[in-house]
């Protein structure tokens, strides 16, 4: 990965924490283990024949799971209890439960008929590639005998891969002819099980081969290991990003960049060249609302949600001098989307260089509204970081 041409001095950054109204602090490495090791297992599966950092977001987690545990809702939800399925349903609104099952039960009325299961019965899942080789992997109360009599019913065809039963829809037949399927573009065509139990969808066999023995995986990339290393808390929502996805929008453009040096290029000058980051929130609330405006709610037991950003950079150097530049700009700058000084949006924060990992930590908690890092990113409105 190309570094940034150009670099603030050292003597810059450590003035510039001498003005600082919040601490920022040095972070140790975790003996004990890792942190998050929902996302550590996704990120060990995911082969890098599917996702790399050049795609941008490679990878969208949700972690139903642990949310559920925050808010106490025992997993499946029991359907019969109301007040919990409307807690549950509100605070899922801040999970990427995969969006593609999301969007099934939307469309359908009676998911379980098309897939074998309910949206309660996922405990965490991933949506991971590229756009248009999309790989979704669930893991919950999934009975396979169900599913996969739910697929035969619908048109899935039973084949086999090297002992591994997949079904499959016929990849030559008309999306018209699966009915229930075609609104999913095809990304639920090919499925089968993992040994641990991992149920994955693809929309192709070689892509379900690929996820059955991958050579290398997404853990195997020294950025991708430092960036969960960094983190201090498990998360409920996490997306992997690439350099180019942190890059400051530019109108009229369709995709971030995802070319190394077109990235380095246009880098903003001054600032440290990001290799990887993971950006998600923690569990909690305030959870939101079905009404559009309406005043979130606070999570049942108080706790509160915060978004927490790792960026990993080449050299320990650069972390500790982006760390001093991100608290200045969180000080003293503004969100180009909310058009609102970042210190209104934001109700705390604290920035934690990691000079193990050569990393950076930010733990931002947002004013009575929940947290929204993923919405900064999609939106890339991240000049805390990028200056």
């Amino acid at each position: 990965m190309l570094t940034r041409r150009t670099l603030l001095t050292s003597a810059l950054a450590a003035s510039a924490l001498t003005l600082l109204t919040q601490s920022t602090q040095a972070q140790t490495p975790n003996p004990s283990g890792p942190i998050d090791p929902t996302l550590r297992d996704y990120l060990g599966m995911i082969p890098t024949s599917v996702a790399s950092l050049d795609q941008g977001v490679p990878v969208l987690m949700g972690n139903a799971q642990l949310q559920a545990d925050a808010l106490d809702i025992p997993l499946p939800v029991d359907t019969d209890d109301e007040e919990r399925v409307h807690t549950w349903q509100l605070g899922m609104g801040n999970v990427p439960i995969p969006e593609i099952l999301r969007r099934t039960e939307q469309i359908y009325f009676g998911m379980q008929q098309v897939t074998g299961y309910q949206l309660s019965q996922i405990y965490s899942g991933v949506e991971t590639g590229d756009p248009a080789n999309m790989v979704t992997l669930v893991r919950g109360d999934l009975d396979p005998v169900v599913i996969q009599a739910a697929q035969e019913d619908v048109g899935y065809q039973r084949q086999e891969i090297d002992g591994h039963p997949i079904f499959a829809l016929d990849q030559d037949r008309e999306m018209e002819s699966v009915g229930t399927l075609d609104l999913v573009s095809g990304r639920l065509a090919c499925s089968t099980f993992l040994d641990d139990g991992t149920l994955v969808y693809a929309p192709t066999l070689d892509l379900i081969e690929s996820l059955l023995a991958p050579e290398s995986t997404l853990l195997d990339l020294p950025a991708v290991t430092q960036a969960i290393d960094t983190l201090d808390e498990p998360l409920i929502s996490a997306a992997l990003a690439g350099p180019g996805a942190l890059l400051p929008y530019t109108p009229f453009e369709d995709e971030p960049p995802n070319n190394p040096e077109t990235i380095a290029n246009a880098w903003p000058d001054g600032s440290p060249l990001v290799q990887a980051a993971i950006i998600g929130s923690t569990a909690g609330g305030p959870l939101e609302t079905f009404a559009g405006g309406a005043t979130p709610v606070p999570a049942p037991n108080g706790v509160i949600s915060r978004s927490k950003f790792t960026l990993v950079y080449p050299t320990a150097e650069e972390a500790v001098l982006a760390a001093g530049q991100i608290q200045h700009r969180l000080a003293t700058g503004s969100s180009t989307s909310y058009e609102q000084p970042w210190s209104e949006l934001f109700a705390t924060w604290t920035v934690q260089p990691n000079e193990a990992n050569t990393s950076v930590l930010v733990t931002i908690e947002w004013q009575n509204v929940p947290s929204k890092g993923l919405t900064l990113l999609y939106r890339r409105d991240l000049g805390f970081i990028t200056g």
